[in-house]
């Protein structure tokens, strides 16, 4: 009941509710916010392995709006580099991963992104505050330009390779 899978009626007994993959995403939801301060790395791969993905879902279902939301959201991130503002920094980075979450067009992606959201952002802080925006600022560009090639390969491997290089600079710094 406490998971929002069955009602109980006085008197009536208990009955299970209607039934759907996005609610019961939502009743665990208390079960699948691990902790806001998660290992760093662990959210890294993590990333590695969905994001590639979905910008693989991405990239037939693009659109010339797309884009420019995307481009709209960089040129937020540029904006904001080196600033010294690291929360909205890491916002506009976070809204970059968002939109393209929102345009695989796979409510599983964007629920479960939604559902780890805080993690996410947090994440996102801390890596802008080791790194800085450089390493992202070139490769959300590239990410862009790709994506108006409609190359799925280039697309995927460039997402894998910034968040890998994102991960080896952590442990480089943290070391």
């Amino acid at each position: 009941e406490i998971l929002g899978l069955v009602e109980t009626k006085h008197g009536g007994g208990n009955f299970v509710k209607e039934f759907s993959t996005i609610n019961a995403m939502e009743a665990f939801h208390p079960l699948i916010q691990i902790s806001e301060n998660q290992d760093i790395i662990t959210i890294l791969e993590y990333r590695k392995i969905v994001e590639k993905g979905t910008i693989g879902l991405v990239v037939p279902k693009i659109t010339p709006k797309d884009i420019e939301s995307l481009e709209e959201t960089y040129s937020m991130m540029v904006a904001l580099a080196n600033t010294g503002k690291s929360v909205k920094q890491a916002s506009a980075d976070h809204l970059f991963h968002y939109r393209l979450a929102q345009m695989a067009n796979n409510p599983i992606i964007t629920k479960v992104y939604e559902i780890i959201n805080v993690i996410l952002s947090s994440a996102m802080v801390e890596i802008i505050e080791l790194l800085g925006t450089d390493l992202g600022l070139r490769y959300h560009r590239q990410l862009i330009d790709a994506l108006k090639t409609g190359d799925k390969s280039l697309c995927e491997s460039l997402m894998e390779a910034h968040i890998e290089e994102t991960i080896q600079s952590i442990l480089k710094r943290t070391k």
